[in-house]
């Protein structure tokens, strides 16, 4: 699920989140092993996926979909046409995107969106896990309220995902949802404007909203079923990938290259 690189470097960035994956629950038969990984689904990836069929390996593909909040739509999708192949599909349910509602919505619209990424994971088929969410650190994916994003606090997520959770595994219990991935090097920062909104300050680093988010969702009932994380190098070469560079944020001492990973 890894794949937010500015530089468009996405390929293999998926190997982090299959890890925690595969720590919290055992690979089921059906799933890819290997760490080869594509995102996304639209527009088809099918040609680079044909390098894995043609050296004899499988691969993932992470497709992100906006499925919005509307509990009378009941639309899925069908990601046949990968795992027939032998790849494994992992899938970002959002409520929106930056302009058009945030990745999760307003927090009197919870209880709509678990009913709506029940009924889309109810009526999709080729896929078993699921991420709820993404990045919620970053003002970008925040919803708006008129003309302004208002925080969306780890807690604030964490009662999303609960919901959201257990919506799914009504229907679906043997499938794995997962936490959304954070964006490394985001945070804190203070309050400005994005894609047309105003937007508040967010006062934490990444891995301090990530330790709430977590605490929060584990004190709600189960964990969730794999972490997600956006893991990112800041340049192609061996040297950028070890580097040891660290930034101070919120207090903290943090690496600032491919192993922020580490914290």
């Amino acid at each position: 699920m890894l794949w937010r690189s500015l530089d468009g470097s996405r390929l293999g960035q998926l190997m982090a989140f299959l890890i925690c994956a595969a720590c919290a629950m055992p690979l089921i038969a059906q799933e890819s092993p290997y760490l080869y990984g594509i995102h996304d689904h639209a527009p088809s990836p099918q040609e680079y996926l044909n390098h894995f069929t043609n050296g004899g390996a499988t691969g993932w593909i992470t497709a992100t979909v906006a499925v919005g909040h509307n509990p009378a739509e009941t639309w899925g999708v069908d990601f046949r046409s990968f795992s027939n192949q032998g790849h494994s599909v992992i899938c970002r349910i959002n409520n929106g995107y930056c302009d058009s509602g945030g990745t999760i919505p307003l927090p009197d619209y919870y209880d709509e969106f678990a009913t709506r990424c029940a009924s889309f994971v109810a009526n999709s088929q080729g896929c078993t896990v699921w991420v709820i969410g993404n990045e919620t650190n970053l003002a970008v994916e925040w919803p708006p309220v008129g003309g302004n994003k208002p925080y969306v606090s780890p807690q604030s997520y964490a009662n999303c995902f609960r919901q959201v959770y257990n919506a799914i595994k009504a229907i679906r219990p043997a499938h794995r949802v997962c936490s959304q991935a954070l964006a490394p090097f985001g945070g804190p920062y203070g309050a400005g404007s994005v894609c047309g909104y105003t937007h508040d300050a967010q006062p934490l680093n990444w891995c301090q909203y990530m330790n709430q988010m977590l605490t929060t969702i584990q004190g709600s009932g189960p964990g969730p079923d794999g972490i997600a994380l956006h893991i990112n190098s800041r340049g192609y070469d061996y040297a950028d990938i070890h580097s040891t560079q660290q930034v101070g944020a919120a207090g903290q001492m943090l690496y600032f290259s491919f192993y922020v990973y580490k914290d």
